[in-house]
């Protein structure tokens, strides 16, 4: 892969893909009905889901190559970036309401472990 520089950075990338598409999956299946249209991408929504999820994982190691090859390690980094990420995301919420809604993030928790742990 070009994007990647070393071995962490493709980590980085692949952790990127699957938060971001965890969060339109959950973005797109709760609020479809209601903007009444079928895929909508929002954008800083989306950027803030990401830079929270990176500084998050950065702040737990999780880019650190040793902890991938145990999968315990992964597991508990994994799982401690995404419980970071879920409360710093709910506080973003009672900072601008409904830019990124509860019922959102509820459906982005079980999608981003899903994703980020495959």
């Amino acid at each position: 892969m070009a994007a990647c520089y070393g071995n962490d950075g493709c980590l980085a990338f692949g952790d990127g893909v699957a938060v971001a598409a965890s969060f339109l999956i959950a973005f797109n299946l709760r609020s479809a009905e209601i903007r009444h249209e079928f895929f909508a991408v929002p954008r800083v929504a989306m950027l803030t889901v990401l830079a929270t999820w990176y500084v998050c994982a950065e702040v737990v190691d999780g880019y650190r190559l040793v902890n991938t090859v145990n999968p315990r390690a992964a597991f508990a980094t994994a799982a401690s970036a995404l419980t970071l990420s879920f409360v710093a995301l709910l506080g973003v919420f009672f900072i601008v309401p409904y830019g990124i809604t509860r019922p959102t993030l509820l459906l982005w928790v079980p999608l981003a472990a899903t994703l980020v742990l495959s």
